[in-house]
């Protein structure tokens, strides 16, 4: 139950960073402070930093868990931004 738990969250979270990095508010907001660089534009630097900090903080994951999941996040960040380039 607990694989199927960090499975689902890795998901979710990785589809709600591709999305939110894709949104022209996030953009506009982050260009007009000058932040517009990495890891606050990058898909797989942003999903690895926010899952990390996420399931060490919040989920209280052992620190080699929290560390594959951030890691598997961001790459499926990255692949659902590529999915999503390819449909809209």
């Amino acid at each position: 139950m607990m694989l199927l738990n960090q499975l689902l969250t890795t998901l979710i979270l990785a589809i709600a960073i591709s999305t939110l990095i894709n949104l022209p508010p996030y953009q506009n907001l982050l260009k007009s402070i000058k932040l517009w660089r990495k890891p606050l534009n990058c898909h797989l630097c942003l999903g690895t930093w926010i899952a990390l900090i996420l399931n060490l903080l919040h989920y209280n994951y052992p620190v080699v868990d929290s560390i594959l999941l951030a890691l598997v996040t961001g790459a499926v960040a990255n692949e659902v931004d590529k999915v999503q380039q390819k449909l809209f």
